[in-house]
């Protein structure tokens, strides 16, 4: 594996989590429905649920990009894509690579079809980390299927 994500940023990316881990405490209380369903799922299920989001309501370049990481825990190259996954939004409006006014509403675009996707593969640059460590779905459903 190459550089860590948000590397060159990383104070951000902390500050940005730490923030967000005090809002988030509000709504980690109530789960959205799709949240909810993947926290249920185990991760053969989830992983047939994410091969059917439709990805086409963000920029092309970043569809593969972003199923690679979840599916299979590869680092994205993309550091506006880290940056999302990082929850760092100083990160997002820097290394936007639209013009700044489409940058957020993609990046937005991006955080609504990760709703589909499990709770651990983004919000903070640890989980970042653990789900490329991890594998993605399909080392959750390796690990799984050797415990069995």
């Amino acid at each position: 594996m190459s550089s860590p994500p948000c590397a060159g940023w990383s104070k951000s990316c902390t500050m940005t989590s730490r923030a967000s881990s005090r809002s988030s405490s509000a709504s980690s209380r109530r789960p959205s429905r799709a949240r909810l369903k993947t926290m249920t799922m185990d991760p053969t299920e989830v992983l047939m649920n994410w091969s059917t989001v439709d990805l086409t309501s963000i920029p092309a370049g970043y569809r593969a990009m972003l199923f690679a990481y979840v599916e299979h825990g590869r680092e994205p190259p993309s550091i506006w894509l880290t940056a999302i996954l990082c929850n760092d939004l100083l990160g997002v409006l820097e290394h936007s690579p639209m013009t700044r006014d489409r940058g957020i509403p993609d990046a937005m675009e991006v955080l609504n079809l990760l709703q589909a996707a499990p709770m651990e593969c983004w919000g903070s640059r640890e989980r970042v980390h653990k789900w490329m460590r991890g594998g993605g779905l399909r080392g959750q459903i390796r690990a799984d299927a050797r415990l069995q």
